[in-house]
């Protein structure tokens, strides 16, 4: 026990996993019927602060190279900025390049506050290198290509449901 005092982020871990398992126990469609249909989307609404966890797990972990933690924090980020669009009937290719932008610049915001307060790299530098494609393609502009290509996709998903009219239909 020594160990997850000593090293934090298997405390942060532990924690999540342990929220992990209760969502794991209560899956099954028995566990549906005995807790209720409302009682259950509570407990399962407990993924929205595993998640958020379970990266902060990854970061500590990491230390300095979070490449892909920030990657991860950048899809968490688009997920849930796209569950809102969708709720308020948002979700269209406007919005969703909306939501790529905000979402690539929060996950380049991460990378800048992490590294600076983490291994004291000035922000200046960090914006550089994420500009820079020489070393490494940055986080950031995975989830920007990412979430553009989700934008295309929901382009095209809209003009194929656009209904149209046939000769059929016209008479012709």
């Amino acid at each position: 026990m020594s160990e997850v005092v000593y090293r934090f982020y298997l405390g942060i871990g532990m924690i999540a996993l342990i929220f992990l398992l209760i969502l794991a126990a209560t899956s099954g469609e028995k566990k549906v019927r005995t807790l209720g249909a409302e009682d259950w989307n509570k407990i399962h609404k407990l993924i929205y602060l595993i998640v958020p966890i379970g990266i902060l797990h990854f970061f500590l972990k990491a230390k300095v190279e979070i490449s892909l933690p920030i990657l991860l924090t950048g899809c968490y980020l688009w997920l849930m900025g796209w569950r809102v669009l969708h709720s308020r009937h948002l979700d269209t290719t406007a919005g969703l390049v909306g939501l790529s932008l905000t979402a690539a610049g929060l996950t380049l915001l991460t990378e800048v506050v992490w590294l600076s307060l983490k291994a004291g790299i000035p922000a200046r530098e960090i914006l550089d290198q994420s500009l820079d494609f020489d070393y490494e393609i940055k986080s950031f502009w995975i989830v920007l290509a990412a979430g553009f290509v989700l934008c295309a996709a929901q382009y095209i998903r809209q003009r194929l449901r656009t209904p149209r009219t046939s000769a059929l239909q016209t008479g012709a």
